[in-house]
C-alpha cells in the first residue's frame, strides 16, 4: 500500500529525543496551558512556525506524549486548564493535519528503506490526537460538569471534518501488522463516539447528517477487522441504524424514538460506500459489483476467522444487509448467491456450532443454518442462473457432509428440523432449473444412509414420546391447516426432510447408477443381467464392482433395514417428490409407520435413542 506523506526533519537541537526537552515540557505541560495549546496550532512552515519563547511545531511531539498522561486524569486541574485554554480544538487540528515525521541527527538523512522501516510500525497520524481525547471522555460525569459540556461542543464542531479525513486518508489502518496497533486505530472513532454520546445522545444527529462519513468509516474499518474488539466496536454503532432487533444504548434508543434516523434506503448508500474504494493511496473505485463482492468476501473472512463465541452480531448485520438489499440493492444479494467462499465458510460454521461446547452452541449452529434458508424466497427474483448458482456453491461448499456430521445437533436445537426440512425442500424444488452441472455435483453428494437413519429414527422417536400414531395424525393435519404457521416442533418436518432427500436420490440417479457415493462408474450389463454385486439383504443397493460393494457396506449398513420402507415411500410418493410435491415439502402421510428395526439405537427398556446416532 503506498504511505502518506512521510517526511524527515533534522533535530533542531544536538539529541531527539532531547531530555531537556522533555523535562520542560513535562512541567509546561501541567503549568502554563496557553504556552501548551499554543505549541499545538502551530505550522511546520511560514510565519506561524515558532513562538517567542523559541517552541516550534516539533515540540508537539513531546507535548503529546505529555497529554497522553495528563488526559488519563481528566478530572485534573492540570487538564481542566488544557480544555480551558481550547485543547480539545487543538487536537483536532492535530487530528486533522498531522503527517508521519521522522527525527534525525543533523547531516544523517535516512534513507528511504529506513523511512519505510519506521513508517510500517508508526500509528496513522490522525491517531494519537483522538485517542488523547478517547481517555479524556472516559471518566466525564453523567450529567456532564461545564467543562466536560465545553469538551464536547468543541469536538462536535470539527467531528465530520476529521471522519473526513480517516476516510480519504486511512493511512496503515487498514494493515494486518502490527495487529494490536491497528486495531487501535480501526475502533478509536466508535470508542470516541460511544463516549460522546453519554454525555448527551444527541450527537446522533451530528452523525446522521446527509454529508457525515461516520458509518462509512466504520464499514470500512469492519471489513478489515480481525477480532472481537473489532467487528463489535464497528458493528455496535451500525447494527442500530440497519437492525430491528433492538441494538444500541437505552439513551440511543429513546433518541432515535423522538428523533427518528433517515429511512434505510437513505443509510443503505453509506454503508456500501465503505467498501467503494480499495485500500491505498491511489483510491481506486470500485464498481457496484465489486463493492457488494467486496463485504461478501469480508463477512466470509470473518465467519473463518473470527471466534464462534463472538460471530452472533456478524449474523445480524448479514441478514440486516441481505433483508434491505432485497428492494435496495438487489446486487448485494447477487453477489452472496455467487461467492463460493462465503458459502464454504457458512458450510464451516454448521461443523464449528456442532463442535462447540458452550452455551452458544443451538443458537450459533441455527444462525448458520438459517442463513441458507433465507436465501430461496429471495433467489427466485434474480432467476434459474441465479438459483443455479446458490445450489452449485452449497454443494460444492459440501453441505451434505455437514448435515451428515451435524444432524444431531440440528435436530437438538429449536426449529431445526424445520429450517432443514425447508432447506431440502428448496433444492428438491429447484432440480428442475439446474444446470447439468450442479446436478451432477448434486448426484455426487448422493446417496446418505447416515443422515436418513438419524432422520428416521428421529421421525419415530419424536412421534413416540408425543403418543404414537395420533400425534403423526395431528401434526400431518396441523401441516396442510391453513392459517397460523405449523409449529417448529411438528414431526412431519423430520418426516419431510427423509422423504424429500429419497426423493432428490429418485430424480438425479439414472438406470445403472453405482449405489456408492462419488462412483461414477455405470453398472456392467453383465452385473444387471446376473444381478451382481447387489447387497443381499436388501436387494436394493447395487453397485458396479465388488470392490464398491465391500467399500461402501459400513455405510451402507445404516439404512439396509430401513430400504423397504424407503422404496415404499418412493412408490407412494412417485417421481415428483413426496406427498404434495417438492415444491411444499408435504409429506405423505401413509408413507411413515413404526415397525422399524431400533436394534442398533435403543436405550433401555427398548426406547430409541437418537443421541446413540451421532
Amino acid at each position: 500500500m503506498a504511505q502518506p506523506t512521510l517526511q524527515a526533519f533534522p533535530s533542531p537541537r544536538d539529541k531527539y529525543p532531547d531530555p531537556e526537552r522533555i523535562a520542560l515540557w513535562k512541567r509546561v505541560s501541567r503549568s502554563d496551558a496557553r504556552r501548551t495549546v499554543h505549541v499545538l496550532t502551530l505550522d511546520l512552515h511560514g510565519p506561524n512556525n515558532e513562538t517567542v519563547e523559541g517552541d516550534t511545531a516539533l515540540d508537539g511531539v513531546y507535548i503529546i506524549s505529555q497529554l497522553k498522561e495528563i488526559s488519563s486524569d481528566s478530572k485534573s486541574e492540570a487538564w481542566t486548564a488544557l480544555v480551558n485554554a481550547g485543547v480539545v480544538t487543538a487536537l483536532c487540528k492535530c487530528a486533522l493535519t498531522y503527517q508521519g515525521a521522522i527525527m534525525h541527527p543533523e547531516g544523517r538523512e535516512p534513507s528511504q528503506q529506513e523511512m519505510e522501516e519506521v513508517y510500517r510500525h508508526m500509528h496513522s497520524p490522525y491517531f494519537v490526537p483522538l485517542e488523547i481525547l478517547c481517555n479524556a471522555f472516559v471518566s466525564c460525569a453523567i450529567p456532564p460538569t461545564a467543562m466536560e459540556r465545553k469538551m464536547f461542543e468543541d469536538i462536535k464542531k470539527h467531528w465530520s471534518t476529521i471522519v473526513q479525513r480517516v476516510w480519504s486518508e486511512p493511512s496503515r489502518s487498514l494493515d494486518l501488522e502490527p495487529r494490536e496497533d491497528r486495531r487501535r486505530e480501526r475502533i478509536v472513532i466508535p470508542q470516541l463516539l460511544f463516549r460522546l454520546t453519554m454525555i448527551d445522545s444527541a450527537f446522533l444527529n451530528v452523525i446522521l447528517k446527509p454529508t457525515d462519513l461516520t458509518l462509512t468509516v466504520l464499514t470500512r474499518s469492519w471489513m478489515h477487522a480481525m477480532d472481537t474488539g473489532d467487528t463489535r466496536m464497528n458493528l455496535g454503532v451500525l447494527l442500530p441504524f440497519i437492525s430491528d432487533r433492538g441494538f444500541g444504548p437505552d439513551n440511543w434508543k429513546a433518541h432515535l424514538a423522538k428523533h427518528p434516523a433517515p429511512s434505510i434506503q437513505d443509510l443503505l448508500p453509506r454503508i456500501f460506500l465503505g467498501a467503494s474504494k480499495t485500500a491505498g493511496s491511489d483510491k481506486k473505485k470500485r464498481t457496484a459489483t465489486q463493492t457488494a463482492d467486496a463485504i461478501v468476501s469480508a463477512f466470509a473472512a470473518h465467519l473463518e476467522e473470527v471466534s464462534i463465541t463472538d460471530l452472533s452480531w456478524e449474523y445480524d448485520f448479514f441478514h440486516a444487509l441481505f433483508k434491505f438489499s432485497m428492494e435496495h440493492n438487489r446486487v448485494f444479494n447477487r453477489a452472496i448467491y455467487r461467492s463460493s467462499r462465503f458459502w464454504a465458510a457458512n458450510v464451516t460454521m454448521l461443523q464449528r456450532a456442532s463442535q462447540h461446547s458452550g452455551p452458544e452452541k443451538n443458537s450459533m449452529y441455527m444462525r448458520a443454518l438459517t442463513t441458507f434458508s433465507a436465501m430461496p424466497h429471495n433467489v427466485d427474483k434474480d432467476g434459474k442462473e441465479a438459483i443455479d448458482g446458490l445450489v452449485y456453491n452449497w454443494l460444492s461448499a459440501g453441505l451434505f457432509d455437514a448435515f451428515d456430521k451435524t444432524i444431531v445437533t440440528c435436530l437438538g436445537a429449536r426449529g431445526g428440523a424445520m429450517i432443514f426440512a425447508s432447506i431440502v425442500g428448496h433444492i428438491s424444488r429447484y432440480l428442475p432449473e439446474l444446470s447439468v452441472k450442479t446436478r451432477a455435483v448434486l448426484r455426487a453428494q448422493l446417496p446418505r444412509p447416515k443422515l436418513v437413519q438419524v432422520l428416521l429414527t428421529a421421525s419415530a422417536v419424536r412421534a413416540s414420546v408425543g403418543g404414537g400414531r395420533e400425534k403423526v395424525d395431528r401434526d400431518y393435519e396441523e401441516l396442510k391447516r391453513p392459517g397460523p404457521k405449523t409449529s417448529d416442533n411438528n414431526t412431519m418436518w423430520v418426516q419431510a426432510a427423509w422423504q424429500m432427500i429419497a426423493s432428490i436420490m429418485a430424480s438425479v440417479e439414472e438406470p445403472g447408477d453405482c449405489t456408492r457415493r462419488t462412483c461414477e462408474t455405470k453398472r456392467s450389463a453383465e452385473a444387471e443381467e446376473k444381478e451382481l454385486f447387489v447387497c443381499e439383504k436388501c436387494k436394493l443397493a447395487r453397485y458396479c464392482s465388488d470392490d464398491c460393494l465391500t467399500g461402501d457396506m459400513f455405510e451402507h449398513s445404516k439404512i439396509c433395514e430401513w430400504g423397504h420402507l424407503l422404496e415404499r415411500d418412493r412408490e407412494i410418493s412417485g417421481s415428483s417428490g413426496p406427498g404434495a410435491g417438492p415444491a411444499t415439502g408435504e409429506p405423505e402421510k401413509p408413507a411413515l409407520t413404526f415397525t422399524v428395526p431400533y436394534s442398533a439405537t435403543a436405550g433401555p427398556g427398548g426406547s430409541p435413542r437418537l443421541t446413540d446416532l451421532d
